[in-house]
């Protein structure tokens, strides 16, 4: 398969727009990351999407839509909350998680009953929704294990001759996945941090958003097993605090962004230790949404 690589303008997200209708997958800019995108309607198409990035179907997808109007194909119904995250947060790189709706392909659930919905501010993203008529599934445009891309460059590197289009719309703005909030349940709960913060979400609820299960072991386990974290980005030294004197939540929010090197160590190390890894803070369901 020819990958091409086109700037994004009218004509190129039309073609774009015009693939995706015909069951193709493209990459795009998002304000996030890039994606692979798919029609979140069309279960094959969403099966390319998978297979181009070399991985099972285990982890569900963001679907991305232009407006409530839209959101509206592919939930249950808009929430109370979502109307007050999407009023504070949208278009942006925030995603709810709500009873999916009946047209949604399975493979974009992954056997769940929920759907995370987004709506991207980046205007190719936004327009392709637009010209398509379609909400989009889409994972981060990489391989399995291969870094979450920012440039369109960074997706052709990747992914040449696993899918017919790149749109190129230069860096992204933003950088970092977005954050998860699951509020198809009596409390929201975040399930990623990301971009928007655990205290940015209470404050547009106007209640309390609890950390998720998985999050909060996980910082337990880091807390029991070593002293001090050292904080580093893009590999400059920032600081080294006593994890003792880190809430969860400040621990959980020092964790997102690529650019950070996050490390936790015990005071006295033996030769030849090494630093515990930290990864893995995402709750298991949408851990692997990645945009």
């Amino acid at each position: 398969m020819n990958t091409l690589l086109l700037p994004a303008n009218e004509e190129s997200i039309a073609q774009a727009a015009r693939l995706m209708a015909q069951g193709e997958i493209v990459a795009i800019p998002t304000e996030t990351v890039y994606g692979i995108a798919g029609s979140a309607f069309d279960g094959a198409a969403v099966k390319k999407i998978f297979e181009a990035k070399g991985r099972p179907q285990d982890n569900p997808l963001i679907v991305h839509v232009d407006s409530l109007a839209r959101m509206e194909q592919v939930v249950q119904k808009i929430t109370p909350r979502a109307e007050k995250l999407a009023k504070a947060f949208w278009p942006g790189p925030l995603s709810v998680i709500l009873p999916r709706g009946p047209r949604l392909a399975d493979e974009v659930c992954a056997g769940l009953d929920t759907v995370a919905v987004r709506m991207p501010s980046d205007p190719v993203a936004h327009r392709l929704v637009e010209l398509s008529g379609l909400p989009f599934a889409a994972p981060s445009a990489n391989r399995s294990g291969s870094p979450s891309p920012t440039t369109a460059q960074d997706v052709l590197a990747d992914m040449d001759g696993r899918l017919p289009l790149i749109l190129d719309g230069g860096a992204c703005k933003v950088g970092v996945e977005s954050t998860v909030i699951n509020i198809s349940g009596p409390q929201p709960v975040l399930l990623r941090p990301g971009y928007i913060t655990q205290q940015q979400l209470a404050e547009a609820l106007g209640e309390e958003v609890l950390l998720a299960g998985a999050i909060t072991h996980k910082l337990k386990e880091i807390k029991a097993a070593a002293d001090y974290c050292t904080i580093i980005r893009q590999g400059k030294y920032i600081n080294t605090v006593d994890v003792d004197e880190v809430n969860e939540n400040q621990l959980a929010s020092m964790m997102v962004g690529r650019d950070v090197e996050f490390q936790v160590a015990k005071k006295e190390m033996k030769p030849g230790e090494t630093v515990l890894e930290v990864k893995d803070l995402h709750a298991k369901d949408y851990r692997d949404v990645e945009i």
